[in-house]
Order: structure tokens, then sequence, then C-alpha cells
């Protein structure tokens, strides 16, 4: 079929960055109260930087809508971002602008309107509007697509906080992300988001088992820690852009979490799980020890030991009829005979040691499970 040849009724469409902005409590306003305001939001707006720079390159378009109004950037993700933060310190002078700000990259295209004027719609537009609408006064939100695009610069990360999912109509939700700064934005969780979080606290209250069928959480772990947790101990490779996929938050919220976890010892390390027949130590021993005293210091030597032993892949001290139990690799069973030897046989204060071989590995990890079962 020749595409090309056919003709073309479908819309041409465009990649817009859209900052959609509104007063709060607009509509209470007088309407000489509405017109200053409009006239003060439309002079703040059009002396940005930003805005300036767009609109005499010829990549800026201007909407208004009622309230408040949208700018459509064809220039640069970055700058609707940039334009709102020039927005939200200059507000600062006019304390009646009750300003809040959203702010989605999306597609657009030129439509005609009622009184056959040409005009930008599309889900571009409906979508920032829709992360807009998170917000309160103050807020500069954005959605996970521009937060997750700006994140390749590491500049941004500090400024960038995940809020999650935001409830909108017909059971629909998009993921937010709050920007803000000690200077612009406001920190505080907006009162849409609160609420819907407060009812899914209590919808999880409800059905949540009893306290003596749940894991205890004393490091404070939240689900999205657990589930990334989860993620990269079956596969440690996966980018930050894979993870946020997996566990439903932004990319630079996972760098953030990640490296979280990794300076509170959580995650101890990032290591290869290497076959051992493919190094040739196919030989697997389960060896219990005994020792003849029970003396911390001879322990704790014991203890030292093991963890310098290279054979040794995992060593435990436990309760029971034995003080330790070690996996042992070996490349054969003479190898293994001169293990035992020189570091049991020889060994003071051991009293006995049991050698159980490894006929099949049926399953071989250190992945400790994070997530509930089932």
């Amino acid at each position: 079929m020749n595409i090309s040849a056919e003709p073309r009724s479908r819309l041409e469409l465009e990649i817009g960055h859209v900052l959609f902005m509104d007063v709060v409590g607009y509509s209470k306003l007088l309407i000489n109260e509405q017109r200053e305001i409009q006239r003060q939001l439309s002079q703040i707006v059009r002396s940005t930087k930003h805005f300036q720079a767009a609109e005499a390159a010829g990549k800026l378009i201007r909407l208004p809508v009622g309230d408040g109004m949208a700018l459509v950037f064809f220039n640069s993700p970055e700058a609707p971002v940039q334009c709102a933060i020039e927005i939200s310190e200059a507000v600062k002078a006019y304390p009646q602008l009750q300003l809040r700000m959203g702010i989605h990259s999306g597609p657009v295209s030129d439509v005609t309107d009622v009184n056959d004027r040409s005009n930008i719609a599309g889900a571009g537009i409906n979508v920032a509007q829709r992360v807009m609408d998170c917000g309160d006064a103050g807020h500069i939100l954005l959605s996970k697509r521009v937060a997750d695009d700006l994140a390749q610069d590491r500049w941004w990360h500090p400024y960038f906080h995940d809020l999650g999912e935001c409830p909108m109509k017909h059971g629909v939700s998009v993921f937010v992300v709050n920007l803000y700064t000690d200077k612009v934005g406001n920190p505080q969780l907006p009162e849409k988001i609160k609420a819907a979080q407060e009812e899914q606290a209590a919808q999880a209250a409800a059905s949540r088992p009893p306290p003596s069928a749940l894991p205890a959480m004393s490091s404070g772990l939240d689900e999205f820690d657990l589930k990334l947790l989860d993620a990269v101990q079956r596969n440690n490779r996966l980018t930050a852009h894979q993870l946020a996929e997996k566990v439903r938050l932004s990319s630079s919220a996972v760098r953030r979490r990640l490296q979280r976890l990794r300076d509170r010892k959580i995650i101890e390390a990032d290591v290869a799980v290497v076959s051992p027949e493919a190094v040739g130590q196919s030989l697997i021993a389960i060896v219990e020890v005994t020792l003849d005293t029970h003396h911390a210091k001879i322990l704790e030597d014991f203890g030292r030991a093991i963890k310098s032993a290279p054979q040794v892949v995992q060593g435990y001290s436990v309760a029971g009829n034995v003080d330790f139990i070690l996996i042992v690799t070996a490349k054969s069973m003479e190898d293994y005979n001169a293990f035992t030897y020189e570091f049991l046989s020889k060994k003071a204060h051991v009293k006995t040691f049991n050698t159980i071989v490894v006929m099949r590995r049926v399953k071989w990890g250190i992945a400790v499970p994070t997530m509930p079962l089932g």
C-alpha cells in the first residue's frame, strides 16, 4: 500500500512544551479585580527572559484560558520550566496573585476555533492543565515525562520532589513532581494529593492483614523502596529509566532513592552472581563446624578467619547443635580436602566438622524477599 499516495486527513502533530497557569480564587473576584489580575499576570509573563526569547524566535504560542493562560513552547523542554521559575520569582511582588502552574510536554496541533481563528489543542495542553489542577497556590508541578527529560541534567535533581499519582476525573490519574527551591515554588503537599493519600491509607488499613502477618519494617522503607530493592536484586543492570517504569517513579527519584539505600547500607553491595561451575568451582559443600569453647574471643577469631577464606562463600554463626555453618566451593574433592586440612583440621578449638556435599544446585542466590508472597 502506498501511504504517501493516499489523501492526508490526519492531524499534523508536533511536540509542544506547555506551561499552564491559573489564578487560585479567580472566580470569587469582582470583574474589575479580574481585569487587573489578568493585566498584572500578562505583564509579568511578558517580562520573563524565556518568554521573550521564545517569542522572538517564533517558538511560542500564548493561549488565554479564562482565569489564566497557557504558553506553548516549541524550542526546549526546559523553556516552560525556566519561565515558570521566573514567573514565580516575579509574583512575589504581587501577593494578591495566587498562581499555580503545571508543565507537560506532549502532542499539540493547529485547530480552528468557533471564531474561525487559528488555535492550538491536543493532549499536551490537556495533560498540562491536569497537572496544574493537582496543585495549590504557589505550586510548580511537572508531569513525569518532563521531570524524566530534565533529569538527564543532574543540576535539576535537588529541586525535583516526587508526589506520586494525583487522581483526576473518571478514574484517571497523573504522576506529578513538585519543583521548588528555597526561593520559588511551594514545598507543601498539595491538598488534592494529600486527600487522595489519606483515602488510600484508610482503604489500605481496612484491608490490611493482622500485624502478626506483616514483616517487621524497622528501617522506614516505603512501598517504592521495597519495589526498587526487589527489582535491583533481580537485575542490577537496569537503568534508572527502566527502573522508573517498573516502580512508577521518575528517573531522578529512582536515582535519589538508590543512593539513599546505598548510603544507609540497605544495599550493601552491587555485585554479580557468578556460576561456580563456569569458573571451575564445581564442588559445593555445606560444612557444619563445632568448636570446643564458646569463649567470645575464640568465636570472634573464627569469624574473622571465615571472612578471610576465599573458599568460604557464605558463613553463619548459628544456634543449635553446631556453632557455624559454611558454604564452601572447591575445584575438586582433592582441593576441598586440602582446604579442610588447612582451615579446619589444623585450626585450634575446632572440635568437629561435618561435610554435606551438594549433588545439584536447585537455587543459588542472595536475593532477599522484599515484596509480599503470593
